[in-house]
């Protein structure tokens, strides 16, 4: 996987997106979350160990790898896309950003 590329992305559907009560605070839970895992690493690594095979120093292991950040922008998802067209997932891709995510995400 490329450093700094996107690995888990969020998908809503149309109407949440609709909704601005509902999909406001979803953002908000996201950035509060975000910002919970990036000030709170040895916890969230303690809470996450519960979910997966691997000890939580483990996980703050791979938390810690400068290649990884905790944010909601979208990073190479394009580049991504180009790539499973290439490799033959997919027939054809996004021209741009912007035919897959809402308005307020950023990224590329």
């Amino acid at each position: 996987w490329p450093p700094e590329n996107t690995a888990i992305v969020t998908i809503v559907r149309n109407s949440l997106h609709d909704n601005e009560k509902l999909y406001g605070a979803f953002m908000t839970a996201m950035d509060e979350a975000m910002q919970f895992i990036n000030e709170n690493p040895e916890e969230t690594a303690e809470i996450v160990s519960q979910y997966f095979d691997a000890s939580a120093e483990e996980i703050l292991k791979w938390m810690q790898d400068p290649r990884y950040c905790f944010d909601q922008e979208l990073h190479g998802v394009m580049e991504m896309a180009d790539f499973m067209i290439e490799i033959g997932l997919l027939d054809e891709g996004p021209s741009s950003i912007d035919e897959i995510a809402y308005d307020n995400v950023k990224g590329n």
